[in-house]
């Protein structure tokens, strides 16, 4: 009964349980990318990267923290600041993911920037209205 009614609070259509994979998902990588690189040599792009992911980092735990700690019945105070910061937070990893990937090649950045795209106009055709 309690595994029903877990699968019931995870799948609610809230956005709760899908912000939490993506604040927590993105932080865990922004974290690993920066353990990864603190040897190597910074030079312009992979700099660039280090940039976002110092502003990422933070917001994205404030953000998940906030998401983990929300009770069914509570609401926020100020639910645009919130949102507004999730989506700096999510946008400014992505960004740091995109300077990564220049920093291995043009190429290579432009292949991520064109599949980025793709997957965010599938998103957009494929979400339920």
């Amino acid at each position: 009964m309690a595994n029903a009614k877990q699968h019931t609070d995870e799948h609610s259509g809230d956005g709760q349980s899908s912000d939490r994979y993506v604040f927590g998902g993105l932080l865990g990588l922004s974290i690993a990318i920066i353990v990864q690189i603190l040897d190597k040599e910074l030079v312009d792009r992979l700099r660039w990267a280090v940039y976002c992911f110092a502003v990422a980092i933070p917001i994205l735990t404030s953000s998940f923290v906030l998401v983990v700690m929300k009770q069914p019945d509570t609401h926020y105070k100020l639910p645009g600041l919130r949102h507004f910061l999730g989506l700096i937070g999510v946008a400014t990893a992505i960004v740091g993911l995109w300077f990564i990937f220049f920093s291995f090649g043009t190429n290579i950045g432009i292949v991520f920037t064109a599949s980025f795209v793709l997957a965010i106009g599938a998103f957009i055709l494929s979400r339920p209205s």
